[in-house]
């Protein structure tokens, strides 16, 4: 069988990948700036994606499975030239739930999901 067919051949249901992930996600591509907790240190990366209870992002800086952050998502104004409109900064805090190396080994996809 060749590589192709292989990828256009469907998988029974019971051999489909589980995803645990319950909301939906956005792929959406907002700065993001996070810290470890009792750090100064800001790490600003982008999101790849979002749900409305975590994030994804890719990271050069290593963080630990289940580590607390503190986050701040930047929300681009829609029109930032316009003197009335700022972007909007939203702070929470998040639980490091997943951590995978990248495979080039230039980096880190960490997924957070956020502490209410």
């Amino acid at each position: 069988m060749t590589f192709e067919r292989a990828l256009q051949t469907p998988l029974p249901w019971n051999q489909l990948a589980h995803d645990r992930r319950q909301r939906c996600r956005l792929r959406l591509a907002y700065p993001i700036r996070l810290n470890r907790s009792g750090s100064h240190v800001t790490t600003e990366v982008l999101t790849e994606n979002i749900s409305s209870d975590g994030f994804f992002c890719l990271t050069r800086h290593p963080f630990t499975l289940r580590e607390t952050i503190h986050c701040e998502l930047v929300i681009p104004a829609e029109h930032p030239n316009d003197a009335l409109e700022h972007d909007v900064v939203l702070r929470y805090k998040a639980e490091v739930v997943r951590v995978v190396r990248e495979s080039d080994g230039s980096g880190f996809g960490i997924g957070c999901r956020l502490i209410p």
